[in-house]
């Protein structure tokens, strides 16, 4: 099946769900009678089937996603970082996980332990990133924010600037690059 194909067959499953599942909420403002509840107990089984089916074509679709090749191009921060401080970047997309070390350097270049990760992208998860400042023994949380994958899927490398703090004092900056698959 084509991406194609199975797009327009989960839109059918979508679609009777959604009949389903509204047909179910008027049963259940009716009176109860058998036939009514005969009817929510079939009503039932086709919700369970529709979304059954639905897992099953997300599960072949995804297949289809290809891999994120994502490059830490540094923190931007002008006058919250200094040199000498070090910071911890932890990205999440579902179970896997990035987590690189970096320094300021005197002249504000920055070195990473890790520049460059590759995930696999699921249609539900989303990015998230943590943030946090290294002080010797202690931590100093500087962030958490999530990003929604729907933006990372762009076929020529894009730098994407991700606000850390609430003020947009911190910022992330990440090349993304991704790579459909040949499937």
């Amino acid at each position: 099946m084509c991406v194609e194909e199975l797009y327009e067959a989960y839109s059918i499953q979508c679609r009777l769900r959604d009949g389903a599942s509204n047909m179910k909420h008027a049963f259940s403002l009716s009176p109860s009678t058998k036939a009514s509840r005969e009817s929510l107990v079939e009503l039932y089984k086709n919700l369970q089937e529709c979304t059954e089916d639905m897992c099953l074509i997300e599960g072949t679709l995804e297949v289809h996603l290809g891999e994120f090749h994502l490059k830490m191009k540094g923190l931007v921060g002008y006058a919250r970082l200094c040199p000498g401080d070090q910071y911890e970047v932890f990205v999440r997309l579902g179970r896997q996980k990035w987590k690189l070390k970096g320094k300021i350097l005197t002249d504000d270049s920055q070195t990473w332990d890790e520049e460059e990760k590759v995930f696999i992208p699921s249609l539900h998860e989303t990015f998230e990133i943590k943030v946090t400042e290294l002080r010797g023994l202690s931590t100093l949380l500087v962030g958490v924010v999530t990003c929604d994958s729907v933006d990372f899927f762009v076929t020529r490398p894009r730098i994407i600037i991700v606000d850390i703090t609430e003020l947009g004092t911190i910022k992330l900056q990440l090349e993304v690059l991704w790579k459909p698959s040949r499937a």
